[in-house]
């Protein structure tokens, strides 16, 4: 409440009024002394010689210069804590009105007493033409039957709300971040509700379309016909795909969260791998784009991957993590390896067959020339 105008003209006199007050006491005691009670001289009567009386006049005088001074403190707090409210106000008023959200306020009625700039300009209209004007109109039935319920709960429980909502505003769909705050008054009954809208249209969309992509990059990692894992920088699984797990015999779920070194690697390259991790996630080396490596899949057999790898890093360019693709080879290795000790078994049989036959052939050229010997022998003869 502000000061009225007899208020301000009194401002500043009420140490005078008590001053004042006080003489007209004691000249109003001295007179009634002098006149109704005692019948002794005015003098006399001033300076009364009996104690108790003369202290009752000094207390009582007192006491109203005392109230004069009381009274002018009491003012002078009051007006200065109604300048700080005022600046309080005015200040407020100034972050309500410049704020990009949408600031209103909400009675009893469901009427708007209140609508700052960037929340009329929300609606498409002015804050004259938005103020006063009820909600249902302002939004439509259907839109203010949920509104009505969330601002009941406010009104009912005197408690704050927050909620998300989709809403039509101005002929268009647009989300709503909202928080309701109940206004109350000194009895602590809520007189109305004062609201922030903040719109999160475009985050929901970004949100529906990351969502799409996700749920898209998941699929992809499904149906894809080669392991993918993702291996933060601490060692820990963040992500395996379909094929990953049936390849470690494990849920996907079962692998998340666990180390990869300690729990998939087998001991032999176990210390070795992880040392080569920890360089790359600490810049010292880059990541081995192809490398052929082992797993160990559940039941203790091992796996050869053929991986391919990149790494991830975050907006400042700190490694944060290793993604791998991975083909299994083991059966092809198998069947490599076998075919080679075929081709060595072929080979060393190939060798075996042309000693043989250089042999054979140094024996029919000896057999030959024996032969020869023979007949020129037998000529000789």
């Amino acid at each position: 409440m502000e000061f009225n105008s007899r208020e301000r003209a009194l401002k500043g006199n009420f140490i005078l009024f008590g001053a004042i007050g006080a003489i007209v006491f004691w000249v109003a005691e001295t007179f009634l002394h002098a006149v109704v009670f005692d019948g002794a001289g005015v003098l006399d009567a001033l300076v009364p010689g009996d104690a108790n009386e003369f202290w009752m006049r000094a207390v009582t005088s007192l006491l109203f210069v005392v109230f004069g001074f009381s009274a002018e403190k009491a003012i002078r707090r009051r007006e200065r804590a109604e300048s700080e409210l005022g600046e309080s106000r005015a200040r407020y008023r100034s972050l309500a009105e410049s704020a990009r959200d949408s600031i209103f306020i909400v009675e009893r009625d469901f009427s708007v007493s209140y609508v700052n700039p960037n929340g009329a300009r929300f609606l498409g209209r002015e804050p004259g033409d938005v103020i006063g004007s009820s909600l249902e109109n302002l939004f439509g039935h259907r839109t203010f039957a949920h509104l009505k319920e969330s601002l009941e709960s406010v009104f009912a429980g005197a408690v704050s709300l927050t909620a998300e909502g989709r809403f039509v505003v101005d002929g268009r769909e647009v989300w709503l971040d909202t928080s309701l705050v109940p206004m109350m008054d000194e009895s602590g009954r809520v007189i109305s509700v004062m609201g922030l809208s903040r719109d999160i249209t475009e985050k929901k969309r970004m949100e529906t379309k990351l969502r799409e992509q996700r749920d898209l990059a998941r699929m992809y990692m499904s149906v894809a016909g080669v392991i993918l894992v993702l291996v933060e920088s601490s060692g820990k699984v963040a992500l395996i795909n379909r094929k990953g797990s049936e390849i470690l015999g494990l849920d996907e779920e079962e692998i998340k969260g666990k180390d990869w070194f300690d729990d998939f690697l087998p001991g032999h390259i176990r210390e070795r791998a992880r040392a080569v991790f920890a360089r790359v996630v600490s810049g010292e080396t880059g990541c081995a784009e192809y490398c052929e490596s082992p797993v160990l899949a559940a039941g203790g057999e091992e796996r050869l991957i053929a991986w391919h790898n990149t790494v991830i890093t975050d907006d400042d360019g700190v490694v944060t993590g290793c993604l791998s693709s991975g083909t299994d080879i083991t059966e092809r290795r198998r069947m490599e390896d076998a075919l080679r000790a075929r081709l060595d078994e072929l080979e060393r049989f190939r060798k075996a067959t042309v000693a043989r036959e250089f042999r054979v052939k140094e024996l029919k050229e000896r057999l030959k020339k024996l032969e020869a010997e023979t007949r020129v022998r037998a000529r000789s003869a």
